[in-house]
């Protein structure tokens, strides 16, 4: 079952390689019945291979959810193990509860260094030459002493904030602020 909606309203989420955009999924397969995002280029088939990455893909033996028992030994002993080939964008799959957590957590790391980010966007804000960039600058300055650390997700406070999200290969979410703030967790 696909569904379009995006994890972060607002917010592009996409993969490193290229600029789609990540897809809501559920599975049932490999044993787990969990929702993760994968890239939207399986859909189109035109997914970017990762330089120097290798995947395995999981083992059939475990492709149904209630498989029986039977079966697992069956596909285990006449399947053939599947076989490491190069990694494709849409072989990154992340958690749909993972960009609200990192949001979470690249927020509280930027107000715990609030010294440093401060001195770097009030440079931002004398000498950009672009007036948005220095508006989103100084915005960025206020928010961080008015709302200070979060222990959940704020929805407004990402519209305000987040540029965009970027998957990498290591499944590590970049997020990019509309400050110029560029933060990997």
């Amino acid at each position: 079952h696909i569904c379009n909606k995006p994890q972060m309203p607002g917010a592009s989420i996409s993969a490193s390689r290229h600029s789609l955009p990540y897809s809501r999924l559920r599975c049932a397969a490999f044993g787990q019945a969990s929702r993760y995002a994968a890239c939207m280029s399986r859909k189109t088939q035109s997914a970017v291979e990762v330089p120097g990455q290798t995947y395995t893909p999981p083992h059939k033996a475990t492709f149904n959810l209630n498989a029986l028992p039977e079966l697992i030994a069956y596909r285990e002993r006449y399947c053939k193990p599947p076989k490491e080939r190069p990694m494709l964008c849409t072989d990154i799959r992340i958690s749909i509860d993972l960009p609200q957590k990192a949001f979470c957590r690249a927020w509280n790391l930027i107000v715990a260094k609030k010294l440093r980010y401060q001195a770097t966007l009030r440079s931002t804000v004398d000498n950009a030459e672009d007036i948005l960039v220095r508006y989103r600058a100084e915005e960025m300055c206020l928010l961080i002493d008015e709302i200070g650390k979060i222990n959940e997700f704020s929805y407004p406070l990402m519209l305000k904030t987040l540029n965009r999200v970027v998957v990498n290969a290591n499944g590590k979410l970049t997020f990019i602020f509309q400050s110029g703030i560029k933060i990997t967790v």
